[in-house]
Formats: C-alpha cells, structure tokens, sequence
C-alpha cells in the first residue's frame, strides 16, 4: 500500500491536508496506518487509533467515563444522573435513576453498545446482565432530552462544532422497516462512491440496532406505514449511521463556550471532543449544557465532511497545531 492508495477517511483527510500544507508524509506501518509526517526538520507520527498529542494520564481518564464525569461534576458541571456497577450483583434498582434510562460500556467507543430509552427494571436487568460479561464497567445513566452537539478542542481553542443527529427512515406504506434501512444503505453507498472517499456510515443492522426498533415498538418485518418517520439507532454518533450539521463558533452562547473551554482544560487534553447535551445552543451554559463524555482521539471527520454546512478544516488547524505553523 501507497499514501495514494489510503481510504481509510480520518487517514485520508489527514493525508489531504498534509498535502495541502506542504507536509511529507510516509507510510511506517500499514496494519496500523502509521503515517510519518515531516516539515522543516520536525517529524510527528499519528496511527488510525491515536493522534499522538495526548498525554497517556489524560487518555487513561478520558477513558473512563466514570471519573471523567465526576471529575466535571465536582467542578459544577452538570452531568446525567449515573450509578456504575461491576456485576449483576451491585444492580440495586433503588438507586437507579428514573426511568427512561441508558445504559453503555465505562469505556466504550464509537457508540458501540449504547443502550438508550430502557423503559422498565426487566429490560435493564436483561442488558446489564449482558453486558457486565463484556465489559469491566456499566454505567447506568439518565436519558437527557434536547440536541447533541460534538466540541473539538485543539491547545486553547474550539475548532470544530458540530450538530449530531441520529438517522430516520421515512415509511413509504409497502417496504418493511429492514427494506427501508437496506435501500437507506444502498443510497448512502451510491452518494459515498460519487465522492472522492467514503463519507456517511450505512445503519448496520446489529444487535443493538434490533434492540432499538423493538424498543420504538416496531419490528423489522413490519411495513412502516406511509409517512411514519422512525430512528433505527437513536444514537446520534457516526459510526452508528447518524448525520451531522455544522455550526459556527458564532451561534453559540458566550457562557457555554466558555464552560466548554474550562472542561477541556479540566481533563487536560490537547486535543479533545466533548460530546453534550444542549437546550437551546443561544442560552447561557447554566442548566442548559449536559457533559456526556469526553474523546481523546477524536474524530475529525464530522467537522471536515458534514452532512450540511461547509468544512470546519480540523485537519488543517491539528497539522498547524503540531507544526507550530501560522
């Protein structure tokens, strides 16, 4: 394999920018998509999993989401109601906040195994039970309602805003929901290949994905009458399908960009992607922003190719970052 020949989209936007700074770039290893990048004596390297700007003490606790999350809270941010068990054992139903409640990994990524909108103790009981075989940790959290927003942070500054939403269908009264998902996928296929690289994630139909439609009260053999608009994966993350808007700096709320900035320093990460919950983005932070959890290695391809609205160029701003280029 090639630089040309890389198609992996962080990879490949990374690559693109380099290019367009006058960055060298050379392949290390392959498996890990090591890539060496030189300028004017200077030499950085970033893998397909890691940026390499991070401490690994600030990476250890942005992983665990747990103490991210209290971290903030003792520093009055606010964040869901959450309870962390290890076992099915420590699953005291007492202390649980209301339901509807979620459920996901203390360290998972990507979205990967998020339970959202568990309506009752027998559906949490199931899940946990599940879960605590693959994972170290289970947090159970509060549902919060309003609109997710992704934050980059790079040193001092906010790079990147984006909107996140989770991806609908749209009943036509003939197709079932899993006609309507695969012909979604197919579409979203066509657009990514009349492109110059793979852009929009199809809705993968696993297990979580199952879980979320009979959650919603359908199935997938179902025809979804016409009209009728429903989220496969409500959850709003890339990986899962979801879609993203961008947002200017300029939109938002002095206050809550402020507070953002304070988080960012709180965990102590170069480079972070906060993801919260916001009411309404032009209202003061308090009581208005909800921390959901903090990325080390974020990412930067919701900000340089949305769904809607013009490139963020994170790419660019990380290399100039690293290279201390003006």
């Amino acid at each position: 394999m090639t630089i040309n020949q890389i198609r992996k989209p962080n990879s490949y936007m990374l690559i693109q920018a380099a290019k367009e700074l006058g960055i060298a770039i050379k392949l290390k290893d392959e498996e890990k998509l090591s890539l060496k990048l030189s300028y004017q004596g200077k030499t950085h390297t970033v893998t397909k999993k890691s940026l390499g700007i991070n401490t690994t003490e600030a990476i250890r606790l942005s992983h665990d989401k747990y103490q991210t999350t209290s971290l903030l809270k003792k520093n009055g941010m606010k964040i869901p109601q959450e309870v962390l068990i290890h076992t099915q054992a420590d699953l005291d139903v007492t202390i649980i906040p209301p339901f509807p409640v979620v459920v996901k990994p203390l360290s998972g990524q990507k979205g990967a195994d998020v339970f959202m909108g568990i309506k009752d103790q027998e559906q949490l009981k199931t899940l946990v039970k599940n879960l605590v075989e693959e994972y170290d940790g289970i947090l159970i959290q509060e549902l919060i309602q309003g609109i997710n927003y992704r934050f980059t942070l790079l040193g001092d500054k906010i790079v990147g805003i984006s909107q996140r939403l989770p991806q609908e269908i749209t009943g036509d009264g003939v197709r079932t929901v899993k006609q309507l998902i695969q012909d979604h996928n197919q579409k979203t296929q066509h657009t990514n290949k009349s492109r110059d690289l793979h852009m929009q994630n199809p809705i993968k139909l696993k297990d979580t994905t199952v879980w979320h439609i009979k959650n919603q009260g359908y199935e997938l053999s179902q025809v979804l009458p016409k009209g009728e608009q429903m989220t496969p994966t409500p959850v709003a993350n890339f990986q899962t399908g979801g879609w993203v808007k961008t947002i200017s700096i300029s939109e938002i709320h002095q206050s809550i960009l402020k507070q953002i900035l304070k988080v960012h320093k709180l965990v102590g990460l170069t480079i972070s992607g906060i993801d919260v919950i916001i009411g309404d983005h032009t209202k003061p932070a308090q009581d208005n922003v909800t921390y959901i959890e903090i990325n080390s290695d974020p990412s930067l391809r919701l900000h340089d190719r949305p769904n809607q609205g013009g490139s963020q160029k994170t790419n660019q701003a990380l290399l100039k970052y690293i290279f201390d280029l003006t």
